[in-house]
């Protein structure tokens, strides 16, 4: 869910180029500017969200970075200038997707299955296309009826409840909840495991 809504997110400017050209008077480049920079955050805090992950929990980062998409696409509706536009959307909105990029599914592998990694991660990998698949036509539609301040309150409304969702059930560790990995019968073998596979697997998902 965490995974579907982050790409959802970051896939909202794509609806928005046009209204918001419309809306306040700003040429292409203007618009763009900010969205190039979400971009480049998205890319650059991919290599570092895994080691964030393990230093301070996976569940943290996970309430951090969609906090800060809540926050980025939330205060928009009152934004005025590009250069709110910038610290909204190119700033907080791509740290928040890139702390939640498919960095989060190679860890989540590594943490919680023994057998089926490749296949979980790919999995959480398909969830990027799925959230564009999932949002945007319905962005599109929310435009063409209403307006896109209500399109970045749904964008906000969606993180929030995921905020919930993984306040209340999201775990770090299957021991947390008495379980072993998915796969695995020995307590021992899986102690050390997430940590010593985790920049196998994140390597190899790049």
């Amino acid at each position: 869910m965490t995974l579907l809504v982050s790409a959802g997110v970051r896939s909202t400017p794509g609806v928005l180029i046009v209204p918001f050209e419309q809306s306040f008077g700003w040429t292409r480049a203007e618009v763009t500017f900010p969205l190039a920079i979400n971009i480049a955050l998205y890319g650059l805090c991919g290599p570092f969200a895994a080691p964030f992950m393990e230093r301070y929990g996976v569940k943290r980062m996970m309430l951090i970075a969609l906090s800060l998409l809540v926050i980025g696409t939330g205060l928009s509706v009152w934004m005025k200038t590009t250069w709110q536009m910038t610290l909204l959307w190119g700033f907080l909105v791509g740290f928040g997707a890139g702390l939640t990029s498919s960095v989060l599914g190679a860890v989540i592998a590594n943490h919680w299955f023994k057998e089926k990694r490749g296949l979980i991660v790919g999995v959480f990998s398909a969830s990027g296309a799925a959230g564009q698949l999932v949002f945007l036509p319905l962005f599109a539609k929310i435009i063409s009826s209403y307006n896109w301040q209500t399109v970045v309150l749904v964008t906000s409304l969606a993180a929030l409840i995921t905020i919930l969702f993984v306040g209340l059930f999201m775990h770090d560790q299957p021991s947390d909840v008495g379980l072993l990995p998915y796969g695995a019968t020995d307590p021992v073998e899986t102690a050390a495991a997430p940590h010593a596979n985790s920049s196998r697997v994140c390597s190899s998902n790049t």
